[in-house]
């Protein structure tokens, strides 16, 4: 470096030389004031960098909360639903369900017998369709003015026409 700096005379350059000396000084502390504050920035991004992730920990705590929710209210609604199945079997089980229809005993089982199967398949979702139970009436699919089917009636008895 000072070999440089003695050709630079050499050829002319004293006024930069003279300079440049003077000029180093300064940039050395600024270097150094740059280094000062890059530590310090340093420092603040690592304190901020938790805050981003803190962020990222809330949005999954928040997913996985909804998640248990979720699998509550499937658990509730299913013991709900095998209560009001129980329920059913129970109603099924009494004579006065059956009062006024003409089943017979073993006709009466097979409907409990489907009517359990249907309600405890797997299957079952927003689409289900009740069991096929009702034979169509005499003379093929009732028309538009015909007295609407009593949809507990395996007979197809129309409503309120069989003493129900």
């Amino acid at each position: 470096m000072k070999e440089q700096e003695r050709l630079l005379v050499a050829e002319g350059g004293k006024k930069y030389v003279a300079q440049r000396s003077a000029l180093q000084q300064p940039q050395s502390e600024i270097t150094r004031q740059m280094e000062l504050h890059a530590g310090a920035l340093r420092e603040l991004c690592a304190e901020l960098l938790l805050f981003t992730l803190v962020s990222e920990c809330c949005l999954e705590l928040s997913r996985s909360l909804n998640r248990e929710v979720e699998i509550q209210r499937e658990q509730i609604a299913g013991a709900l639903w095998v209560e009001r199945i129980a329920m059913l079997e129970q109603a099924l089980a009494g004579a006065e369900i059956w009062e006024g229809l003409e089943l017979s005993a073993a006709g009466r089982q097979r409907l409990i017998e489907r009517l359990k199967a249907w309600l405890t398949s797997s299957k079952q979702g927003a689409q289900a369709t009740p069991p096929a139970c009702a034979a169509p009436p005499p003379g093929g699919p009732r028309s538009e003015e015909a007295a609407p089917v009593d949809p507990y009636d395996p007979a197809g008895h129309p409503q309120g026409g069989s003493g129900a």
